[in-house]
């Protein structure tokens, strides 16, 4: 499974999980306190054992000094990074491959920012442009930043009825609000050799046909199907170094 795919089923399991401890009222889904811990879940399955080191809410600077190169060839080491905004990325992925590492300090792979449902545009732009700062980062001693891929993503509702025919065009009308969003700074990205992809899906629905009839017979009227449709869609924001290929 690609990484955009494994941070899509943590969108969906945090949805799912969420709509479950509120005893099926979707109205309620807040899956934000659950976001971090079941994105990271599905990088640390089974099958991704040996791939992955997690490490969640973890210290900017921490992370920030692991992506400058560790040492020079006269075995000088970096000083401390950091980027502008201190604080901590809610996960932090590495890769258990010392061998290149002279130190066994683990190299990154990639950070992963989380928002809520409907975050604001300040807040999205936030992380997405701490995410940057990481691969602008070099050391004078040992040089310039080996990042490779950073992801930002978050959940967008669906806040007017809209039919199964109609999701589509819901879907679509999220990916163009992001790409509006971005419009300015995948501009200085791509100055700093950077691209910017939007990647959008659904991770829970319950919509209904237009054409669906109501049984009356048990009760039911059309209220009770409006009341119970809800539609969400997972955004993932991936900012990657050009002419890098992701998996």
């Amino acid at each position: 499974m690609s990484t955009i795919e494994t941070i899509f089923e943590g969108l969906r399991d945090a949805c799912n999980t969420s709509f479950f401890f509120k005893n099926g009222d979707f109205t309620e889904i807040k899956p934000e306190y659950l976001l971090t811990v079941l994105v990271a879940k599905q990088f640390s399955d089974q099958n991704n054992l040996d791939k992955f080191i997690i490490r969640l809410e973890e210290a900017t600077e921490d992370f920030a000094t692991s992506c400058v190169p560790e040492t020079n060839v006269d075995w000088e080491i970096p000083k401390r990074h950091n980027c502008n905004r201190n604080g901590r990325i809610d996960i932090a992925i590495y890769s258990p491959d010392t061998s290149k590492r002279i130190f066994h300090s683990y190299a990154p792979l990639f950070p992963i920012e989380l928002k809520g449902i409907d975050p604001t545009k300040s807040l999205v732009l936030e992380d997405l442009k701490r995410n940057m700062e990481y691969f602008l980062l070099e050391d004078e001693k040992t040089g310039k930043s080996i990042l490779e891929v950073s992801y930002f993503a978050c959940i967008e509702e669906a806040k007017k009825f809209i039919y199964e025919e109609n999701k589509n065009e819901f879907i679509q009308k999220v990916e163009r609000k992001y790409k509006n969003w971005t419009s300015n700074l995948k501009n200085l990205l791509n100055h700093h050799n950077l691209d910017l992809n939007i990647y959008t899906k659904e991770v829970m629905s319950q919509l209904y046909s237009k054409d669906i009839k109501c049984d009356s017979s048990e009760g039911n009227t059309i209220a009770d199907f409006v009341d119970d449709w809800h539609y969400y869609v997972g955004v993932i924001v991936e900012i990657k170094k050009q002419n890098v290929t992701t998996v």
